[in-house]
């Protein structure tokens, strides 16, 4: 017999195990410690999982499986943060077009003119000043 039939064959047994019918298995009476179940083989027999992690440990969980909660407000949690915090710096680019007035004198000059290059200088030191 090839392996894949046996497992065929075990799975009604495992599956009578686990809903509580059968007791009578090799091995299975005056047990000191905890069953080990895998994963997969757990799904692929179609095991209820809640059952067999009440009658031992549950091996090879996918990380998805066991944080999902975890990973869902954590991933909500940063595109929140990333929202909020583009909309702080649209705010705070529009308030800073809304204090900077252009010199008007300073925009009708010709360029390259000496009277621009002595506005921009003094608007630029006289801001300087205002920090001071």
């Amino acid at each position: 017999m090839m392996p894949f039939p046996r497992m065929l064959c075990c799975r009604p047994a495992g599956c009578k195990y686990f809903e509580g019918q059968v007791t009578r298995l090799i091995g299975s009476k005056g047990l000191w410690g905890k069953l080990l179940f895998d994963y997969k083989q757990l799904q692929f027999f179609r095991v209820d999982t809640n059952r067999a992690e009440s009658k031992g440990i549950i091996l090879n969980i996918p990380l998805m499986e066991r944080y999902r909660v975890w990973f869902i407000l954590f991933y909500s949690l940063i595109v929140g943060a990333l929202v909020l915090l583009v909309a702080w710096l649209f705010r705070a680019n529009r308030e800073s077009r809304k204090h900077t007035c252009p010199d008007p004198l300073v925009d009708t000059a010709p360029p390259g003119g000496a009277a621009r290059r002595v506005r921009q200088y003094l608007l630029f030191h006289s801001r300087r000043l205002d920090y001071v």
